[in-house]
């Protein structure tokens, strides 16, 4: 069932269909009249009224949720190669290779769970997901599953600091997965989802992972100190900017300094960053195997609406530099396979929209693998739709049927592609991009080891 059916029976069964919001304007087609009919948040938000209203009356609101909820997502960025960076790439990319302080920062891309850490001088620490309960649509904590050292509050009383709510990233704090006290093994096989598997499981298995398996949190952002809210707001349905990031981050440095001076020690850390000699910073962070950096605009504000309008960006490595840090190769090479239509309403309507490449899939000594009937395994590897529109216009015939078709010509061509990453879920490229034909190599020489795909998934 559809998030949104879900949601529409919860609120019959609630017996509160009749006060949701019907904020879209849809209009019948045979008709031809407009009427209303709620979105998703629509229905959300009539859930999380009615439990709000139930907790408050219990008296078992959490004391965070309400602050948590003004919160619609974290700040998100955007990838490096989004088209909607077009107009500040280039400006982002000269930063780089300012010697002195300018107007972006540098953090490594951490690869943990998004956690907004909360605490209160009365109620002590909580801890929420950026996603929300499936149950009551409000924000789920972490707070009965992670395990914290206490702390003595008085450097953040000294600062005037009775409570804060700060972005971080939740890691582990080793750089390897240990068995239980029991001796038990994890089923968590790298530390990139042993987060993942102890914010998953009950609050007891949760705890005696944590005994042996730690976690830290890595602090970047502060979005609200004591009454004072630090993030962009609505006023009179215009945006209002909040303190920009660079006056934001010394907010996160006083409260790193005193959390860790106060028995949190390490287990709250800042996130590596640079001001200067990005460019090698991130060269640096990519020759040892990270995933990359977020370059930050010092002179943004919080956006906390979840639109990536490219204040934060991602710039991580491609799959060719994974290919080289870890000398296995310096280009990765494909054969074209298929292909999907232009959409209908888009100028690539009528024609190739998507190109499809492929590789034969091989074991460590490079041999061929091979199915159940013994046929090469050729592994679609990417889906590319960056192309001119003159090589579209080339590749692009129409069947007898008058229907869009991939000229017979281009199946099997080589070119060389890149991509962000590999996605864990098939093995292929996300953001994958063409770079050029490959006239000198034919399909049957695009070969990688299904090892090193794997490997290469981040």
């Amino acid at each position: 069932m559809a998030r949104k059916d879900e949601l529409i029976k919860q609120c019959e069964d609630l017996g509160i269909s009749n006060i949701v919001k019907k904020s879209r304007r849809r209009k019948d087609k045979d008709t031809g009249e407009y009427y209303f009919e709620p979105t998703i948040s629509d229905l959300e938000e009539a859930v999380q009224n009615y439990y709000l209203d139930k907790y408050e009356r219990e008296g078992t609101l959490n004391i965070f949720v309400k602050d948590i909820l003004t919160i619609d997502s974290p700040m998100l960025a955007l990838q490096s190669k989004d088209k909607k960076l077009d107009k500040i790439r280039d400006h982002i990319l000269e930063d780089c290779n300012i010697d002195t302080p300018h107007g972006w920062v540098y953090q490594e891309k951490i690869d943990g769970c998004r956690c907004l850490l909360c605490w209160d001088i009365h109620k002590g620490f909580d801890f929420f997901s950026r996603n929300k309960s499936i149950t009551d649509s409000l924000p789920i904590s972490y707070g009965t599953k992670l395990l914290v050292p206490q702390i003595n509050p008085e450097a953040l009383i000294n600062l005037g600091i009775s409570s804060f709510i700060a972005d971080t990233e939740i890691v582990p704090y080793y750089n390897a997965v240990n068995p239980m006290s029991d001796g038990t093994p994890l089923t968590a096989e790298t530390p990139q989802n042993l987060t993942t598997s102890i914010l998953g499981s009950l609050d007891d298995l949760a705890h005696k992972m944590q005994e042996t398996n730690p976690l830290k949190f890595m602090i970047f952002d502060v979005l609200k100190i004591n009454d004072s809210w630090m993030i962009n707001t609505l006023i009179e349905g215009k945006e209002k900017t909040g303190p920009v990031y660079r006056d934001r981050y010394k907010k996160v440095i006083q409260i790193y300094s005193a959390l860790s001076k106060s028995g949190f020690g390490d287990r709250i850390q800042t996130i590596p960053s640079a001001m200067t000699n990005k460019e090698a910073f991130y060269q640096q962070i990519i020759n040892e195997g990270g995933e990359g950096v977020v370059a930050k605009d010092l002179d943004s504000g919080y956006e906390p609406w979840g639109k990536r309008r490219g204040e934060w960006v991602k710039r991580k490595r491609t799959v060719s530099q994974s290919l080289l840090t870890e000398k296995l190769g310096d280009t990765v090479d494909a054969f074209v396979t298929g292909f999907k239509e232009g959409n209908i309403g888009t100028s690539n309507e009528g024609l190739v929209g998507a190109l499809e490449f492929s590789v034969y899939l091989t074991d460590e000594e490079n041999n061929y693998l091979t199915d159940e009937f013994g046929n090469f395994i050729v592994h679609h590897i990417a889906t590319i739709s960056g192309m001119t529109d003159e090589l579209r216009k080339m590749i692009s015939i129409k069947d007898n049927n008058g229907n869009v078709a991939l000229s017979p010509r281009v199946y099997g061509a080589v070119a060389e592609i890149d991509g962000q990453d590999i996605s864990s879920k098939n093995l292929r490229f996300s953001h994958a991009i063409f770079k050029g034909w490959r006239t000198d190599r034919s399909a049957d020489s695009c070969k990688m080891r299904k090892s090193t795909l794997e490997s290469l998934v981040l």
